[in-house]
């Protein structure tokens, strides 16, 4: 669904100097400084596909990197859900594993705390 979003993007940022023509005038998708005249037909072109290059890079890293939060904030969600389940299900056991039981649900908790405090 990321892709989806980021791929027309790119291609509109890519294609943005050609549906406005501007690349008459040697316009470039983003204004930057190079320490070469980009009026000259070979160094244009590079540095236009440079540009797009890097649109697509910075394009492709944000969906990774929001699909490893996502992952990871379901991994914690799942993981509470499951303490979630022990605790609810915790009233069926016997006096004697009752309290065996709740140490270790409290031990899961701090683990899961541990972890989401330090990510």
């Amino acid at each position: 669904m990321f892709m989806i979003a980021v791929t027309p993007v790119v291609l509109l940022w890519a294609a943005f100097p050609v549906l406005n023509e501007s690349y008459r005038d040697y316009r470039l998708p983003f204004s930057a400084w190079y320490p070469l005249s980009t009026d000259t037909s070979p160094a244009y072109e590079i540095i236009y596909f440079h540009q797009v290059m890097g649109i697509f890079i910075a394009g492709i890293a944000t969906v990774n990197i929001d699909m490893l939060i996502s992952a990871l904030l379901m991994y914690i969600g799942a993981q509470y859900d499951i303490l979630c389940d022990y605790l609810k299900n915790l009233g069926h056991f016997n006096a004697d594993d009752y309290e065996k039981h709740l140490i270790k649900a409290i031990k899961h908790h701090k683990e899961i705390l541990r972890y989401y405090i330090s990510s």
